[in-house]
């Protein structure tokens, strides 16, 4: 048996390492999720998005299913919309998601 001071101190110093790692964690992550400038997102008419990540060039997102190159597809009981068209290759649920 270990004696309960013991056993305290013990655990006390484990948590301590753990909040140390998580607060190392949490810098890094800030760091690299760091971004500079404005996101800008643009609504067209037909509820296509152009959204871009820095350094890519703009991607025109398409309208959410259903609609045209949209295909919908079950699997387990689960359903998915797949677009095919020439926005490129896209998936979502349909359920509010985007594409």
């Amino acid at each position: 048996f270990v004696p309960a001071a013991a056993h305290e101190a013990r655990m006390a110093a484990a948590a301590a390492a753990r909040d140390a790692d998580d607060a190392a964690l949490a810098r890094a992550c800030q760091q690299a999720l760091r971004v500079s400038g404005d996101v800008e997102i643009d609504v067209d008419d037909t509820n296509a998005v152009d959204a871009t990540a820095p350094g890519e060039e703009w991607a025109q997102v398409p309208p959410q299913p259903p609609g045209e190159y949209w295909h919908k597809y079950q699997d387990g009981g689960a359903f998915w919309w797949h677009y095919d068209g020439p926005l490129g290759s896209w998936f979502c649920t349909g359920s509010g998601d985007v594409p």
